[in-house]
């Protein structure tokens, strides 16, 4: 009986192979893997957002520079971590705040500290698109991490990916700057140039996305806070 029950066994094993695969596994394996994605990099920039606010409060201004992933923590979902060992082009995601002087048309020169009115602390999140999901053909992100961020999004939020700008101002490119931001293959918005340029150390944007980038696409998620963030609301 057991032989029976064993190549019975064998014979559905042998069958398997010839079953196509299912019609829906986009839907139920890569769609919720993409938008895991978007979502990582979705929550650490809010928690870094809600860092530096809850910093201005305290101290009546947030020093410039990268946000140390272990303060994030306690804005964080529970469960979630931030993997602080990954390399630049694994996947890993950094925060950074820049204090930039709306004085200069394009946002070009930086002050340390955000505390001045002509001042605007920009908080973006960014890091290279991870393998999996670029096109062979070109390196850009595959459709389903598009249709992630709108599953994540819908049509609000700065996150996209980064794309080379024609570095002159314009009604939309208001800066005049040489990169910006897809927003879901719908509309793209231009990053202060200054961001892109400005060289504050191994893990900011000029090095891992902009002038100096180890990548060629980048997942990024901008925002402007207020200039008196002390001040604002919770």
């Amino acid at each position: 009986m057991y032989i029976w029950v064993i190549l019975a066994t064998f014979i559905v094993a042998i069958a398997s192979f010839n079953l196509s695969v299912r019609s829906d596994i986009r839907q139920i394996y890569v769609a919720p893997q993409a938008e895991a994605t978007i979502s990582k990099l979705a929550l650490q920039h809010e928690a870094a957002e809600d860092y530096v606010r809850y910093q201005a409060k305290s101290n009546g201004a947030y020093t410039a520079g990268e946000v140390d992933p272990a303060s994030l923590s306690s804005y964080l979902p529970e469960g979630f971590t931030i993997d602080e060992g990954a390399a630049i082009d694994e996947g890993h995601n950094y925060s950074f705040v820049y204090c930039l002087d709306t004085g200069t048309p394009n946002l070009s020169t930086k002050s340390s500290t955000c505390s001045g009115d002509s001042y605007r602390p920009y908080v973006i999140t960014y890091g290279c698109i991870p393998q999996r999901w670029k096109s062979l053909s070109d390196g850009r992100p595959r459709t389903e991490l598009i249709s992630a961020m709108y599953n994540v999004f819908g049509f609000g939020g700065h996150i996209g990916y980064t794309i080379p700008l024609e570095a002159t101002v314009s009604e939309q490119n208001i800066f005049g700057s040489s990169m910006g931001i897809n927003v879901r293959d719908v509309k793209w918005e231009a990053i202060p140039q200054y961001i892109i340029s400005g060289n504050e150390g191994e893990h900011s944007f000029y090095n891992v996305c902009g002038d100096n980038k180890a990548c060629d696409y980048c997942l990024a998620y901008i925002s402007m806070l207020p200039a008196k963030i002390a001040s604002s609301s919770d």
